[in-house]
């Protein structure tokens, strides 16, 4: 297809791009104080000092950051200074830029300190959060994402308003532009967050969980839904079975099996 010719010029741009080495000028001694908890001063000059390195590139960098320094990365997402989670969150998007579509080979050390961060109790850093992970998730994918979500659904109630829009719109584009040797996800991680947010208070939670539902009955079946509700209580289970019923199909009977009378 036109679409599909379009992202493989894209994708030989990209990898066509000359990159920048900055590994080594992350220096031991900025992660170090990037990790120093009692002097705020020193976190925030080692984030101004590793800024100014990706603002002397011109163009992209190479995906070569050391590990250390994500981790060091995933601790400000808890930082007390409400003020350097936002300067954390903007550095991630000019790593992001920078990086380009490679970044993804960091999803899994970024986006599960990222989406908690969404339901912070100041309303600036959640409202923050909330782009940086929507703009992520665009970046790197859902399905390199998916089973963080699931995780953060489960786990994290406070995040689930503002995350769950950005979910259902990533996995609309997924459905809308998956190639036919795309790894598929793995939607038995999705079974109990759903069933958790059918329960929650929000009406736009319950609602984005119907369509859940609906993407679980399609991809793994009653029968392993219906394993994921036995630990709820029979009020909770009911609520499930009505969600679910919406969209479960009949089971094909047995040949020369009679109905049952009623």
């Amino acid at each position: 297809s036109e679409e599909e010719e379009e992202e493989d010029i894209e994708a030989q741009i990209e990898a066509s791009l000359p990159r920048t080495d900055i590994s080594k000028k992350i220096k031991k001694d900025m992660i170090t104080r990037l990790n120093d908890d009692k002097n705020w001063k020193s976190r925030k000059a080692a984030m101004d000092e590793i800024k100014e390195i990706l603002d002397d590139v011109p163009g992209r960098i190479e995906t070569n950051i050391d590990n250390s320094f994500w981790a060091a990365w995933r601790g400000r997402m808890k930082d007390k200074n409400k003020n350097l989670i936002i300067q954390a969150l903007k550095l991630l998007v000019l790593f992001s830029e920078k990086c380009g579509p490679g970044i993804k080979k960091y999803a899994k050390d970024v986006t599960p300190a990222l989406l908690p961060v969404v339901g912070d109790t100041k309303k600036m850093v959640a409202e923050f959060a909330k782009q940086t992970v929507s703009n992520w998730v665009d970046l790197v994918g859902i399905v390199a994402t998916f089973k963080f979500f699931a995780a953060a659904l489960e786990e994290e109630p406070k995040t689930r308003v503002s995350i769950m829009p950005i979910l259902l719109t990533g996995l609309e584009k997924f459905q809308e532009s998956k190639k036919d040797d795309e790894k598929e996800l793995d939607w038995s991680v999705m079974a109990k967050p759903a069933m958790l947010c059918m329960l929650d208070r929000s009406s736009p939670v319950k609602k984005g969980a119907e369509k859940l539902a609906e993407y679980l009955v399609e991809s793994v079946g009653m029968k392993t839904i219906k394993r994921a509700w036995k630990d709820f209580k029979p009020a909770d289970q009911n609520t499930f079975k009505a969600v679910f019923a919406k969209f479960a199909k009949e089971e094909p009977k047995k040949k020369n099996e009679k109905e049952k009378p009623v």
